[in-house]
């Protein structure tokens, strides 16, 4: 297997992975802990609190005082929270 198929394969599994730890179920954003630290519990928040960027960035701040927050899952929840309100992001630098 050559280097850049390895790294797709990677990515591939990365994207897997991450979507199995923060998802839409129901009216929530779900964080399933027991995926991400073997926690046998869910951190869900609800869509309907995730509704403006001012809400998205309250629950960034609260996520991100969890001992289990991972960069990678706080980005995906950003990239979820923001797509289902419609909530046009622009990184910097974009």
């Amino acid at each position: 297997m050559s280097t850049l198929e390895e790294i797709h394969q990677i990515a591939e599994e990365h994207r897997v992975k991450m979507e199995k730890i923060v998802f839409v179920d129901d009216g929530y954003i779900v964080i399933d802990l027991n995926e991400l630290c073997d926690a046998p519990t869910t951190y869900d928040i609800p869509l309907e609190e995730c509704e403006t960027a001012e809400q998205i960035l309250g629950w960034v701040w609260q996520l991100s005082e969890k001992t289990w927050l991972t960069t990678e899952v706080l980005r995906r929840f950003v990239a979820i929270a923001t797509e289902q309100a419609g909530v046009d992001l622009h990184p910097i630098g974009s």
